[in-house]
């Protein structure tokens, strides 16, 4: 019998609660999440208006949790927020960090990610191809050339990867 792959997702509300919960309604709309899988929200002490994402987590099995850091911490680092999350959640097969940024409009987008990943062995995550339209890939040079696009913005990790190891000091 194959073992379940077990998926920890997770993101960093940091008054980003309306795109959050955006984001979460997307994965839900486009993807039938198994048991299996966990997702957490870690929260920066935020002081938007937090009740909507929080209902809609509760109402779905969510986590919520204070990441440690305020809004007003200064260098405040997602990486280190998600650095501790991989810590404090070693019994799963992989984790998703996902991004306020992100909205899913592909169907199982994640199922995609993770047979992409499982085929590279030597890989320690995978990301979507960004996109404006669609369909296209936003090519490397307009991306590196536009630093709002983020490529990070929602990642899928291995964590018995030999490069799985995440440095106290990212940022």
């Amino acid at each position: 019998m194959t073992e379940r792959l077990s998926i920890a997702a997770v993101t960093v509300n940091h008054n980003t609660s309306r795109y959050a919960e955006l984001m979460l309604r997307s994965l839900l709309a486009t993807h039938v999440l198994p048991d299996n899988w966990s997702v957490a929200i870690l929260d920066n002490d935020s002081t938007d208006s937090i009740m909507d994402l929080r209902r809609f987590a509760r109402s779905h099995g969510m986590t919520w949790q204070p990441s440690g850091f305020s809004t007003q911490t200064r260098n405040n680092s997602h990486g280190q927020i998600l650095r501790q999350f991989v810590l404090d959640t070693p019994n799963c097969s992989n984790y998703l960090f996902l991004d306020a940024d992100v909205c899913f409009l592909e169907r199982d987008t994640t199922t995609t990610m993770l047979a992409e990943l499982e085929a590279t062995p030597d890989a320690f995550g995978i990301g979507p191809r960004l996109s404006w339209d669609g369909i296209t890939e936003i090519p490397l040079d307009a991306r590196r050339a536009n630093p709002d696009i983020q490529d990070t913005a929602l990642s899928l990790l291995r964590p018995d990867s030999q490069y799985a190891t995440i440095p106290y000091h990212c940022r």
